[in-house]
C-alpha cells in the first residue's frame, strides 16, 4: 500500500516540478519582454523630445515670420499714407497739365482733309 501512495506523491511532485519549470520559463519571457518594452520606451521618449524641439522651432519661426509680415504691412501702410498725403499737390499739377491739353484739343480741323480710313474727300 505504501508503494502506490509513494508513486502518487512522486507523480504530484513531478507535476509541481513541471509547473515550476513552466512558471520560471514564463518569468524569463516576461523579463525579456520587459527589457524590450523599456528599450522601446527609451526610443519613443527620444523621438518625442526631438518632435517637441521641432514643434518649438517651428513655432518660433512662425512668430518671426508674422513679425516680419506685420512690419512690412505697417511700412506699406505708412508709405501709402504718405503717398495719399502728397496726392493733392500732384492734383494741382495734373490740373495744369489737363488745362494745357484742353487748349491743344481746340484746334479746328479743315474740311479739305481726306479721310484717313477710306482715303476719300469729305462729303457734304
Amino acid at each position: 500500500r505504501a508503494v502506490p501512495a509513494l508513486k502518487e506523491q512522486q507523480k504530484a511532485l513531478q507535476t509541481l516540478t513541471n509547473q515550476n519549470i513552466i512558471k520560471e520559463e514564463e518569468i524569463v519571457k516576461l523579463r525579456e519582454q520587459n527589457v524590450l518594452i523599456e528599450h522601446h520606451v527609451g526610443i519613443l521618449t527620444a523621438e518625442l523630445s526631438a518632435a517637441q524641439v521641432l514643434v518649438e522651432e517651428t513655432r518660433l519661426d512662425t512668430k518671426k515670420k508674422l513679425i516680419v509680415i506685420g512690419v512690412a504691412v505697417g511700412v506699406g501702410a505708412v508709405l501709402a499714407w504718405l503717398y495719399m498725403r502728397r496726392k493733392p499737390e500732384n492734383c494741382e499739377e495734373n490740373q495744369e497739365d489737363d488745362d494745357q491739353l484742353e487748349m491743344r484739343l481746340a484746334i479746328p480741323v479743315p474740311d479739305s482733309l481726306e479721310c484717313v480710313i477710306c482715303m476719300e474727300g469729305v462729303k457734304e
